[in-house]
């Protein structure tokens, strides 16, 4: 091997460390998760506990630090549709459930986004108290509705509302992961 290809070798190793380092190597704490029958992926952070099947829920993923007042976590629920519905008419539907499911919700937000796979999303987030075994505990929910010919795919975050800005920025990344197949 000749200097200049040692030279040309080392600097293009050097300059990847560098990239990853600059990068805080994110993708090292992240990995994909595929769910083969309902067709779709989505990244969880490595870290992060997770359940398939659980309270009815597809995909359940929890923080690794948990009490039992303290619930950190997502789900994923895939439902097959009787016919096509427009997002739009599933999200409100899914709005109107939730807010009914959780009175008194406030602070409530809402838009839309693109994912990583090119698939269109409505979100809501919202605070709501909560009962817990210890009392009432204030929350934060996010969620994120997409429909793909007759399946709807929602996925919902929750977090005491003081944690919610920590988990807020890994709620979205997992969100905008999202891959429909």
């Amino acid at each position: 091997m000749t200097k200049r290809k040692i030279y040309l070798f080392t600097s293009v190793v050097l300059l990847a460390m560098t990239i990853f380092a600059a990068a805080g190597c994110d993708f090292l704490n992240w990995y994909r998760y595929k769910d083969e029958e309902n067709r779709f992926s989505i990244l969880l952070p490595r870290d992060w506990y997770m359940a398939e099947g659980v309270n009815n829920m597809d995909l359940y993923v929890y923080a690794p630090v948990q009490t039992d007042d303290q619930k950190i976590n997502f789900t994923v629920k895939v439902t097959q549709l009787p016919a096509n519905i427009p997002v739009e008419t599933y999200f409100d539907a899914n709005k109107e459930e939730l807010l009914f499911i959780m009175p008194g919700a406030s602070d409530l937000t809402e838009g839309q986004f693109m994912t990583t796979g090119f698939n269109r999303a409505h979100w809501m987030a919202f605070s709501a108290r909560l009962r817990m075994k210890s009392g009432v505990e204030e929350v934060r929910f996010l969620s994120a509705v997409w429909v793909k010919g007759k399946r709807a795919f929602v996925i919902s975050a929750i977090a005491p509302l003081e944690n919610f800005p920590k988990y807020e920025p890994i709620f979205w990344k997992v969100m905008k992961s999202l891959r429909i197949s």
